[in-house]
């Protein structure tokens, strides 16, 4: 029987496959004398065979094959094995001129027996060509491409591809690496040690980075013909297995011009495995739907049904201890889809309100920068609402300064219309598109008209800030004593001398643990001094700070509260 024409397997890809994964046979010894059942496999990487169990852990490489018989041909060798065995389950694998130097094995069936022949006669066949090697799936349209390939980034026709030309090439076939990836694989497939790679090392190098076991299994399971898919192939894997109901015929052809390598498979409307990788790996086979890029859902519902995007101390690019503060983290925020951004505001030297991180070293940056970087990125890439959360610890000074910036440097783009007492439902991202709110706290309304200052509740969270924990974390992490925190200073980071010794070290953390409790002492005397004083003139502390009628009136739709349980959220929808 001619096994080339055997219809019970569908294609040499598919005798590949099941050569990989694994069959079960009769393997006589040398001397045919003996037996034993064992378990034939072909390796991945398509150069030789192995079988287990096996104390030797030999392999049959297939470069070493001279051809592959059955049939009549072998009848002397198995004689002894048929009458329990058809002769159409008994092969032979030569290698090289030597009678004696053969591996005789007997197949549970004419299939398996079959499936062995065509697969290795498909394989000794393709040897010449070094890129028979790349896979069970680079069929000879791949290796005529790869070739060409090869030849192509091979600029002084050596025969071999150093790095840099691996590089060019890799980048060329659209292969998503680093170039430290890529020298990697370099060095694991550069046998020889040669500062480049022959053909033979370049089949292998484009194997390990562009066969994946599961995306062949995805082959396997859609294609007709276990090598390519076609338009109705591709269809039903984006159906059935990435659950696309929506893809059209059309939209597969395009993806299949789009994606595939070849230029012949293209013409035949069909995908390669290389093409099936490619479109994984781009944007269209993302998990995430890249019509979603856009907006889709609707936005004209009431802002607070919404989850928005907010950033806690965007300030600081580091830690919050004693990290550096920056305008550029408000832009990275903005650029990154951020609506909300916070803003912990203090005085600062000179009349100029400043943002970092209170009762730490953070360093310090003004606020006005802040406001009008906020200005410039706030809808570069969305248009619905910016939210600038206010943390506000400044003097009554510095918050009609905080004011004043908010109106002349948003100018328009500020949202400070008072709240429309005819809506019945809160005002839509919609209704706020290409508007900046500002969130703090806000006074009662006759208190922003009465001529006093109105009081209100510190729930910020600076105020729990314990001095005598940060001291330690910051000795902990090697800070260094010079810039402590305080409420004032030089908006500028502040350096951190290297250590020298163990003994300067040591003196540098007590100064950091002395001078930060003498910061949190200060703090806490004012604050008294503050009560006492107010409890001489009759009054009575109740955690109150000054607010400014000037920036109460930017806070509106959005303004500070603190949170008094999930129970009391619930009852009162906030």
């Amino acid at each position: 029987m001619d096994d080339e024409n055997d219809n019970s397997v569908a294609s040499v890809q598919d005798c590949w496959k099941a050569m990989q994964d694994g069959s079960k046979m009769i393997k006589l010894d040398v001397n045919r004398k003996g037996h034993a059942k064992k378990t034939f496999i072909l390796d991945e990487d398509m150069t030789g065979i192995r079988y287990t169990p096996s104390k030797k852990k030999c392999k049959y490489e297939i470069d070493k094959m001279t051809e592959v018989l059955s049939g009549e041909s072998v009848r002397g060798i198995f004689e002894g094995f048929l009458k329990r065995h058809s002769l159409g389950n008994c092969i032979s694998i030569k290698f090289g001129d030597n009678p004696g130097n053969a591996l005789n094995m007997v197949a549970e069936s004419k299939t398996v027996a079959n499936i062995w022949m065509r697969g290795l006669r498909k394989l000794i066949l393709n040897k010449g060509s070094v890129f028979h090697k790349c896979a069970f799936f680079f069929d000879n349209i791949f290796f005529t491409w790869l070739e060409e390939a090869f030849e192509k980034f091979d600029k002084d026709k050596d025969g071999s591809l150093a790095l840099k030309e691996i590089q060019r090439l890799v980048e060329a076939l659209n292969v998503k690496m680093s170039p430290s990836q890529v020298k990697r694989k370099f060095k694991e497939v550069n046998t020889d040690g040669d500062a480049a790679l022959n053909k033979n090392e370049f089949a292998k190098f484009f194997k390990s980075i562009s066969t994946r076991k599961e995306i062949v299994n995805l082959m396997t399971k859609f294609s007709t013909n276990g090598a390519t898919m076609t338009v109705e192939d591709f269809q039903s894997f984006l159906v059935r297995e990435q659950g696309m109901h929506g893809a059209s015929k059309e939209y597969c052809l395009d993806m299949i011009l789009t994606y595939e390598p070849t230029e012949s498979r293209k013409k035949k409307r069909e995908l390669g495995i290389d093409g099936l990788t490619n479109y994984l790996r781009s944007t269209e086979g993302d998990v995430y739907n890249p019509a979603h890029d856009e907006i889709y859902q609707d936005m004209s519902l009431p802002l607070t049904d919404y989850f928005v995007a907010s950033s806690h101390n965007t300030y600081l690019l580091h830690d919050q201890l004693k990290g550096p503060s920056s305008v550029d983290a408000y832009i990275n925020a903005l650029k990154k889809g951020c609506r909300c951004v916070e803003l912990d505001c203090w005085d600062g030297e000179n009349g100029e309100p400043i943002i970092y991180h209170g009762h730490t070293l953070t360093s310090k940056i003004l606020f006005k920068d802040v406001i009008e970087a906020v200005k410039k990125h706030a809808f570069e890439v969305s248009e619905y609402p910016v939210i600038l959360s206010l943390e506000n610890h400044c003097s009554l000074p510095n918050q009609k300064i905080i004011a004043e910036y908010l109106e002349q440097i948003l100018g328009d783009v500020l949202y400070k219309v008072p709240v429309d007492a005819e809506f019945t439902s809160f005002p839509s991202p919609e209704f706020f598109k290409n508007r900046i709110l500002i969130k703090g706290k806000k006074l009662k309304p006759e208190q922003e008209n009465d001529d006093d200052e109105g009081d209100v509740t510190d729930e910020d969270e600076a105020a729990d800030i314990d001095e005598e924990k940060t001291a330690a974390l910051l000795e902990k992490s090697g800070a260094g004593a010079e810039g402590a925190a305080s409420g004032s200073g030089n908006v500028t980071p502040t350096a951190t001398p290297p250590m020298k010794s163990k003994a300067k070290k040591s003196k540098k953390e007590s100064g950091l643990r002395r001078s930060f409790r003498a910061v949190g002492k200060a703090v806490r005397g004012a604050d008294k001094l503050k009560d006492n004083t107010e409890d001489e003139k009759g009054g009575k502390k109740d955690n109150k700070n000054k607010l400014a009628k000037e920036l109460s009136r930017c806070v509106n739709y959005v303004s500070s509260v603190g949170f008094k349980g999930f129970e009391h959220a619930k009852e009162n929808c906030k």
